[in-house]
């Protein structure tokens, strides 16, 4: 099972907010808020008995999708995902995503994390930070 998107997301903070001397920030910022929203998808989707671990994540986001829930968690996961791993997939010929950019992401995949702990049967949702 992957690890915890709280975990991921907490890490995700700490990068943003400076705490680590990393050049490469940016993009590592986007790797682990890429990797807390396919834990979270994931991990909702196995509880739910959609999909068995492993399945790839592009199957497991048509999955979320094909579920009519009423709101735009599939969409939002969605386009985080794609814009997260256009991030991740860095070229020298590209910048690595901004702060403002990632903190616009983070607070996506923040709010995908949270609707899918609300939906997963017998999840307790976790505690997710309070945006500014």
């Amino acid at each position: 099972m992957s690890p915890a998107p709280e975990a991921l997301l907490a890490e995700a903070q700490r990068l943003l907010d400076g705490e680590h001397d990393l050049d490469c920030w940016p993009i590592a910022a986007a790797i682990l808020l890429r990797c807390a929203l396919e834990a979270s998808v994931e991990r909702h989707l196995i509880a739910r008995g959609d999909i068995q671990a492993g399945a790839s994540i592009r199957a497991q986001l048509l999955a979320l999708a094909t579920r009519r829930t009423g709101d735009r968690t599939a969409e939002s996961a969605a386009v985080a995902w794609t814009e997260l791993s256009r991030g991740v997939h860095h070229h020298a010929y590209e910048l690595a995503p901004t702060a403002g950019e990632l903190r616009r992401l983070q607070g996506l995949v923040d709010d995908v994390v949270a609707m899918l702990a609300l939906k997963t049967p017998g999840q307790i949702p976790g505690s997710h930070r309070e945006r500014d």
